[in-house]
C-alpha cells in the first residue's frame, strides 16, 4: 500500500489541489491494492491494538469486516 500511495503523491505535484489529485488517477489505483492487502490481513487475523498476543483474537471485529466485504 505505501509504495502505491508514495508514487501517487510524487505524481502530484500540489496535493491540495483537487484537481490534480483526480487526474493523477491514483484514486483508481489504490482499491484493488487496498483490498489485497485486507484479504492478506485477514487471513492472517485480526490481533487486539491494546496488546501483545500470540493468536489472532479480535473474532468480532474481523466478522465485521468480513460482512463489509461481502457487501462491496
Amino acid at each position: 500500500m505505501l509504495k502505491v500511495v508514495n508514487a501517487a503523491v510524487a505524481e502530484i505535484d500540489d496535493s491540495d489541489d483537487d484537481i490534480l489529485v483526480i487526474a493523477s488517477s491514483w484514486l483508481e489505483r489504490i482499491p484493488p491494492v487496498a483490498r489485497t492487502a485486507l484479504e492478506l490481513m485477514l487471513i492472517r487475523g485480526c490481533f487486539a491494538e491494546e496488546f501483545e498476543e500470540s493468536e489472532p483474537s479480535n473474532k468480532t471485529l474481523e466478522a465485521a469486516v468480513r460482512d463489509n466485504l461481502a457487501k462491496v
